[in-house]
């Protein structure tokens, strides 16, 4: 289960707050996942089972408590010591007149932290303000960036744009490389394959596989596909799948022009003739994955 971690850092300092803890959200989107996650942080301070009181109004077997004073009723039924309770109410918005059970349990019991989950905007509405009169907190919660659960998977990896100039990394317009080509395909309905895109993917990995750092090369005109460090080592790299005419091989070896230092610079292709010009090294794709 991925940890969602930017929520429970905003969440944890409340977690024993008397404020109520409302997460809103479109369903789906994660509010039972981050509820859970908060039960296992509170269960690894020393928080009893029986001092944690889990509802989620979408089981069945929680019907009868759709109820408000029955739901009421049974919340205070299982309060029997002066020991913090932690109350999580998941989907709350099913509970016709939720908000005064809330309001009430708050009001009459001093040792509850209550959490409420909800996926409509009744819980953003005008009249639980009044009924709660700012004795809440509230989290918007999204779904998952697509990119950033694939990330965190290492499914795919990120790769950052560097300023050779200004020499310094940016923030923006990165890009994405796949760990394992084979699953790009999966997806993937045309059976053409970018071959320039899984060209640059395999050089990707194949630098990560040897032990270099790798970004993206941001130069005053253009880019450069890949930066390689490691140590006091830097390679830079521009990758094509052939090169198949005056302009690609202009465009490919004139990427490093604005590049004044002496690092070794490469032009890796599928083409068997050797293309080196003006210091600038050209090799064979299938030659430089087979060296050393």
């Amino acid at each position: 289960m991925l940890k969602r971690e930017n929520y429970l850092s905003r969440i944890r300092g409340f977690y024993d707050s008397d404020l109520i803890k409302i997460l809103v959200g479109i369903r789906r989107c994660g509010k039972s996942v981050i509820l859970n996650q908060i039960i296992d942080e509170i269960k690894e301070k020393g928080v009893s089972d029986d001092h944690i009181i889990w509802i989620n109004f979408e089981y069945i077997e929680y019907e009868d408590l759709k109820n408000y004073k029955e739901l009421n009723k049974y919340i205070k039924e299982k309060i029997k010591d002066e020991k913090k309770y932690y109350i999580f109410l998941d989907e709350i918005q099913k509970v016709e007149k939720f908000e005064e059970v809330v309001n009430s349990i708050r009001a009459s019991i001093k040792n509850v932290s209550i959490f409420i989950t909800g996926s409509n905007s009744k819980l953003l509405s005008f009249e639980l303000s009044t009924v709660l009169s700012g004795r809440y907190v509230l989290f918007n919660i999204y779904p998952l960036s697509y990119l950033d659960a694939l990330c965190k998977a290492l499914i795919i990896k990120k790769i950052h744009r560097y300023d050779i100039h200004g020499k310094k990394i940016l923030k923006t317009l990165n890009k994405y490389y796949m760990t394992d080509l084979g699953i790009a395909q999966i997806k993937n309905n045309n059976f053409e394959i970018n071959k320039g895109f899984a060209i640059e993917n395999v050089i990707y990995n194949e630098l990560l596989i040897r032990g270099y750092d790798v970004f993206i090369g941001k130069t005053k005109t253009g880019e450069i596909d890949f930066i390689a460090t490691k140590e006091d080592k830097k390679e830079y790299y521009q990758v094509s799948y052939l090169l198949n005419d005056d302009k690609v091989i202009e465009r490919e070896f004139g990427a490093f022009n604005n590049i004044i230092d002496d690092y070794p610079k490469y032009v890796l292709s599928l083409d068997k003739k050797d293309y080196s010009q003006n210091g600038i090294i050209h090799k064979n794709i299938i030659d430089w994955l087979l060296e050393e």
